[in-house]
């Protein structure tokens, strides 16, 4: 089935190009039918049961929709890629909220996926083209940090990517990664945030701390001498001021003794 931004309910198992997949606790089925600018809605039975989201740029409408999450709170996030923003809406696909994104700006060489870390309440965003991760807020949409960056030309560090892929969280927060161009999985640590607690004990809500960079930076000895400024001892002799003892004589006022005696 090929439509595109006015495709028909009819067949409710026709899809172009879907991308992505998430399950909700009840077990129904949500697929980003990527091409059509809907995600389809079905029974763990595989029986249709709402389309969610229509073709533009307006509240509840999606163009290109790819990555799909859904949160244990019952909302279902979306990665709206041409308008640059993650659509939320409930189970029921009523629109909630948009969240921007300050990404996805060129034709991506890869389109981007999503994640939830439900215990620190964040959601992971891939950004391809910036061969990055966004991370924003669950509740808010505030972007408060991001890891990773580019490198599509030399031998890859731990933290760079290709091309970002698809995002997974596991229970004790560790993101994984795929990078689609070097054909790789990056593995990171759970990205930092501060447990407050108020005086009665009672939690109260997550300060999000962005570090400066999640992932360690190796730099080689090799990188270091490198960069390292050296002065030679023959660029010291070079430099150097050298008064010899002719200048001196030279420079010297001497009074002649003709003078003194008169």
């Amino acid at each position: 089935m090929t439509v595109g931004i006015n495709a028909p309910q009819e067949p409710t198992d026709g899809f172009w190009g879907p991308r992505d997949v998430a399950i909700d606790s009840a077990g129904n089925v949500y697929i980003a039918d990527t091409g059509n600018k809907r995600v389809r809605v079905y029974s763990a039975e595989g029986v249709w049961l709402r389309d969610i989201g229509s073709g533009g740029s307006g509240e509840g409408q999606l163009d290109e929709p790819t990555g799909l999450a859904v949160s244990a709170d019952g909302r279902l996030f979306v990665a709206d890629t041409w308008n640059r923003r993650i659509a939320v809406f409930d189970l029921e696909g009523r629109w909630l909220v948009n969240y921007p994104v300050r990404a996805w700006y060129g034709e991506p060489v890869n389109r981007p996926y999503i994640a939830i870390d439900e215990a620190r309440q964040l959601l992971y965003i891939g950004d391809p083209e910036g061969g990055r991760i966004l991370v924003q807020s669950l509740q808010s949409g505030e972007c408060i940090g991001a890891f990773g960056r580019l490198n599509t030309e030399t031998e890859p560090l731990s933290n760079e990517f290709g091309a970002v892929g698809g995002i997974a969280v596991d229970g004790n927060g560790y993101i994984y990664v795929t990078d689609v161009l070097r054909g790789r999985v990056l593995k990171f640590a759970p990205f930092p945030v501060e447990q407050v607690t108020a005086p009665e004990g009672e939690p109260i809500t997550v300060e999000i701390v962005p570090p400066l960079e999640v992932t360690e930076e190796v730099v080689t000895t090799e990188e270091v001498v490198a960069t390292e400024e050296v002065v030679t001892t023959e660029e010291v002799a070079a430099t150097e001021e050298v008064v010899t003892t002719e200048e001196v004589a030279a420079t010297e006022e001497v009074t002649p003794t003709d003078e003194l005696e008169e």
